[in-house]
């Protein structure tokens, strides 16, 4: 077995809708186990981050996933889209950290059809930094109607999350009627 043809997998769902709309974990890693086997690359280890993960077992999975590849001499990353692997900077600066490190490093994005390296033509680098700030915007504005929505919430009197212990929500329904004069 040639050392530089192993694989690591990461598939990731974030939310309910996607698995229903089809990023289902073992769809995605039905591609890329096929992608990876086109390839010749020998599947090492796959990683699942699955939509009911916590912000922190999901940055703990991303951790766990970059200290495996530099343990074990991990020369592939395969992942559906830029999305599935991060919607922030920062671990993207990770991921460019870790490319850089060997020009054997390669990242795989299998459906934007992207192969990152660090030898990568600028044009390459460019689509990467595109799709990362796309996802980067859709988290930011994911964040901002979720404000608006508690904000209007609250507004309502409402308590936009769940009651403290003890304590239940109650929906009063009031049937308000408008009446008007009629024009004499």
């Amino acid at each position: 077995m040639n050392k530089k043809s192993r694989a690591v997998i990461l598939a990731r769902v974030s939310s309910k809708s996607q698995e229903d709309e089809g990023y289902s974990l073992d769809s995605q890693v039905k591609l890329l186990t096929g992608y990876c086997a086109n390839k010749g690359f020998i599947v090492d280890k796959i990683f699942k981050i699955a939509e009911t993960a916590s912000k922190e077992q999901s940055r703990r999975i991303f951790k766990e996933l970059l200290t495996y590849m530099n343990k074990n001499a991990i020369y592939h990353l395969a992942v559906e889209k830029a999305d599935r692997l991060t919607r922030n900077m920062k671990d993207a600066v990770a991921i460019d950290d870790w490319l850089s490190r060997d020009a054997d490093r390669m990242l795989h994005l299998v459906k934007e059809n992207i192969q990152l390296h660090k030898e990568s033509k600028s044009d390459v680098k460019f689509m990467w930094n595109i799709h990362l700030a796309v996802a980067k915007k859709y988290t930011d504005n994911l964040r901002e109607e979720a404000m608006k929505g508690w904000a209007e919430k609250l507004a309502q009197g409402w308590l936009p999350a769940v009651p403290p212990v003890g304590y239940m929500t109650v929906t009063i329904t009031v049937n308000v009627y408008m009446f008007q004069t009629r024009p004499q």
